[in-house]
């Protein structure tokens, strides 16, 4: 797996457009594992689970929307200062996961 790194410069309208756009482009699609996890009640955090240990990782944005909490999303795992972070969280399962 390889790592994506983006700046201001390369991508201007990520921060503006909460990165909606670089999310959905072939190359980045391409290169970044998607993720299974479950998006906990305020929607600023979600659960992922592996090998019987999980993680509760803070979303890159706030999800507001209630019929999303306790739902089954599917994410990007970044890094921040902050540490990591859930990106462009989704319900819909991406194609790359289908089985």
């Amino acid at each position: 797996m390889e790592s994506i790194y983006t700046n201001k410069h390369d991508y201007p309208k990520v921060n503006e457009e909460r990165g909606s756009e670089f999310w959905h482009r072939e190359y980045t699609k391409k290169k970044l594992q998607r993720f299974e996890g479950i998006l906990e009640i305020p929607g600023t955090s979600l659960n992922y689970h592996f090998n019987g240990a999980t993680l509760n990782i803070p979303t890159s944005f706030p999800i507001d929307d209630r019929s999303w909490w306790k739902k089954r999303v599917y994410f990007v795992i970044g890094f921040s200062w902050a540490g990591p972070k859930a990106y462009d969280v989704s319900l819909e399962k991406p194609s790359s996961m289908q089985e």
